[in-house]
């Protein structure tokens, strides 16, 4: 692709693009839409860094991307991290920096990132001023458009509207999850011609990471269920590895936490040393105040942070990337499977090996509203292959994953691909080691 070794070498990108960050590049300069759906970490956004960056090249003039995205916070992030690259990008919210609004009505910058509810606002008339030279509409975490749309975040419904404003060109669509029926959601509410938009994407599979679901009928007392919670920070303590409990709402995220702090009373801080500093147990949800935020967040992304254990609402999602989290667990159902297999995600990010543990409870299941989810708890093959089967799209060109028993049988702990797998993979082994422990799963005894 022209100018592309030379645009990565001038702005310090020090990478190798993979085939399907260029494809879509080439769909793009091509003037035709894309949706890509490409796992977290794989580097969906230098897609839109590098676009207007080429499109500078071909013809003399400056570029713009134009990126809606889900988090102010995400927003900021985004902008630092490419200042460091040498591109320019600014974020347009309530609490635009007056420099930095100054640079966009300018057109001073590479990359604009914006908030749905601008969309709505006056501040969208600055951007009509550039549309000869907004060359690219991106809508970043595109899922949230089809599932926040009606409730959470209304201004989301409302994209059409800025489509319509910028109807001349490609527009891309990034998600790392994303099932047909949001692609088609998707499509309805952009007014995306299906034949001008190709679908880029790859299986959000996270191999590395083993998929506990228990069986049914499942006790809804965490005392007993999640007892080797309690014996892993008491045995390991500061070695205890990175969890995330996530709940299904603020009262159950509280009554956990309270729960687990009674019960390992000091030996719920570092060093048996009681104060906030060392508090290795923490919860995480909409009320939390932003000062506490900021520090849980803060220590946990730290590879040696104190904190080891969090409780948490689906307040701790989006936009929060932590490499080393080594088990997440669900207490209750998730109120769907893409929001499942989100929160399992989050687990080692970093390649290692991950374990999740999901405890569908009678009353979270009946709670539960979403058909596809319900049907996974009670799926009896293979459950990384049943959600993995929600994520094929259409114009997709990928098989689902194939796992083989082990071929020993003698193995002392087997590690072959099913026991590597699910919970139900593993039933299916007939090696005599399939139920023997590692470091980590010997403190979750399956039933």
């Amino acid at each position: 692709m022209e100018y592309l070794d030379e645009i990565l070498h001038d702005h310090s990108f020090n990478i190798q693009l993979k085939s399907q960050q260029k494809e879509c590049l080439a769909h793009l300069l091509n003037g035709t839409n894309v949706f890509a759906m490409l796992p977290t970490g794989f580097g969906k956004s230098l897609i839109y860094t590098l676009f207007p960056l080429i499109q500078k090249k071909m013809t003399g003039s400056r570029k713009t991307s134009l990126v809606v995205s889900p988090l102010r916070a995400l927003m900021i992030d985004q902008v630092i991290r490419l200042e460091k690259h040498d591109v320019k990008a600014a974020y347009m919210t309530k609490d635009t920096p007056p420099g930095m609004m100054e640079d966009i009505k300018k057109g001073f910058v590479d990359i604009i990132f914006l908030s749905p509810e601008m969309l709505r606002s006056v501040k969208i008339d600055v951007l009509k001023c550039h549309q000869s030279q907004i060359s690219l509409l991106v809508f970043d975490e595109c899922h949230c458009i089809s599932e926040w749309g009606l409730d959470f975040r209304p201004d989301y419904r409302k994209v059409s509207d800025i489509v319509s404003l910028f109807s001349d060109i490609p527009t891309l669509l990034l998600s790392a999850t994303a099932t047909m029926s949001v692609q088609n959601d998707l499509y309805n509410l952009l007014a995306l011609d299906e034949e001008n938009t190709r679908v880029v994407a790859k299986l959000p599979d996270r191999p590395n990471v083993f998929i506990h679901v228990e069986q049914q009928p499942c006790s809804q007392n965490h005392e007993i269920q999640l007892q080797w919670i309690i014996n892993m920070v008491s045995e390991l303590q500061s070695t205890t590895p990175k969890t995330i409990v996530y709940c299904q709402n603020l009262r159950q995220c509280e009554t956990l936490y309270i729960w687990l702090m009674e019960e390992l009373e000091s030996l719920a801080y570092l060093n048996g040393v009681v104060n906030i500093k060392n508090r290795m147990i923490e919860m995480y949800h909409s009320r939390t105040d932003e000062s506490s935020m900021h520090r849980i967040l803060s220590d946990f992304k730290n590879s040696e942070s104190t904190i080891k254990i969090i409780f948490a609402t689906v307040a701790f999602g989006l936009g929060i990337d932590i490499p080393n989290i080594s088990i997440v667990v669900c207490w209750g159902v998730s109120s769907s499977a893409m929001t499942f297999w989100q929160e399992l995600g989050r687990c080692a990010r970093n390649g290692s090996d991950g374990y999740t543990y999901t405890y569908p409870y009678a009353r979270s299941l009946s709670l539960c509203s979403d058909k596809k989810m319900k049907d996974l708890i009670k799926e009896k093959g293979c459950l990384r292959n049943h959600i993995l089967s929600l994520f094929i799209l259409d114009g997709m060109d990928e098989d689902l994953p194939t796992s083989s028993a082990c071929d020993v049988n003698e193995c002392d702990v087997c590690k072959c691909q099913m026991c590597r797998c699910c919970s139900n993979c593993k039933m299916k082994c007939c090696c005599k080691g399939k139920d023997l422990v590692n470091h980590l799963t010997k403190y979750h005894t399956t039933s």
